[in-house]
């Protein structure tokens, strides 16, 4: 699995857990057409992966999904479209090889929300 990494919606760049950066706040336009050319940049790159998407709020852990997608913003449009988002904030991995995928996450835990019990099976 590659370094921790989240999509920035306000630069339309993905960063590293320990990189610092300031931006200024997008209007709702601005962040709707920077999430559109990330979308577009992502399918075009044609590699369909596995991502893990955890989500939480301060109050807690609310559940994490592994998904396969072009990218880290396909991989949580998929997972709203699916209802596989409970809210809250998102942090993103991957992608993560097939092969770590096939040896430590079975099929059953595939493409649906798990508890932190199921994650720690």
């Amino acid at each position: 699995m590659n370094e921790e990494s989240f999509y920035c919606a306000e630069c339309g760049k993905t960063h590293t857990g320990t990189e610092p950066f300031d931006h200024p706040t997008l209007s709702e336009r601005e962040f709707e057409e920077r999430s559109n050319t990330l979308l577009t940049e992502e399918m075009d790159g044609g590699r369909f992966e596995w991502w893990y998407l955890s989500f939480a709020t301060d109050e807690g852990f609310l559940g994490g999904v592994y998904i396969e997608a072009f990218g880290s913003l396909s991989a949580l449009t998929t997972a709203c479209v699916l209802g596989l988002n409970p809210g809250g904030e998102v942090a993103c991995w991957g992608p993560i090889p097939v092969e770590l995928m096939n040896l430590h996450v079975p099929v059953e835990k595939r493409t649906r929300l798990l508890s932190m019990e199921e994650i720690n099976e």
